[in-house]
């Protein structure tokens, strides 16, 4: 599978890039059937893909892709890339980097703002990667005693959070 860069075209704005997705499938997505001169091209389908950013602009990639069609089951498919998933725009690089910023203290809002995509699109990957990424809570007391402390210089925010095992009377952790 080739993706081939065609031509990057230098505007104000984002930087558009253009490229064009070809190769000869070996099996229909749809039914199965291996390609015996079966699977026939059948036109192209121009798509676009929101990259990460690059020198602080905004990349789209006008992606044309080959439509294919089987003589065998008589679906229509579109050439496949491991760059974005199938049936989105936006490509898996910006997908990963959310969930690295999803990791950080700051708003959905801020993430989406740095990676030009909408705060719905970072809640619908958030929530994508929801089952991959479980909490272990069996960990966690019976009862829990906590309270707010005053932070240290050196915290950044003023006050904090501190929790202990209320059983056991065992300190457990101090949070921001």
């Amino acid at each position: 599978k080739k993706l081939k860069i065609m031509n990057p075209l230098e505007v104000k704005g984002p930087l558009k890039v253009q490229a064009l997705l070809d190769y000869r499938p070996k099996a229909c997505t749809k039914c199965g059937v291996l390609n015996q001169k079966s699977i026939i091209k059948y036109g192209w389908r121009w798509t676009t893909v929101k990259l990460p950013q690059a020198v602080e602009r905004d990349v789209k990639l006008h992606l044309k892709k080959r439509n294919f069609k089987c003589k065998q089951c008589h679906q229509y498919f579109l050439a496949e890339t491991s760059l974005v998933q199938r049936n989105h725009t936006i490509s898996n690089v910006s997908r990963i980097s959310c969930l690295v910023k999803l990791s950080e203290t700051v708003s959905m809002r801020h993430i989406a703002n740095e990676l030009n995509i909408s705060s719905t699109s970072v809640l619908r990957i958030m929530r994508s990667y929801q089952p991959d990424i479980k909490t272990n809570y069996s960990w966690l007391p019976a009862v829990i005693n906590m309270d707010e402390v005053k932070s240290t210089k050196d915290a950044k925010g003023a006050m904090s959070f501190v929790f202990m095992d209320g059983m056991r009377n065992e300190f457990i952790d101090i949070l921001e």
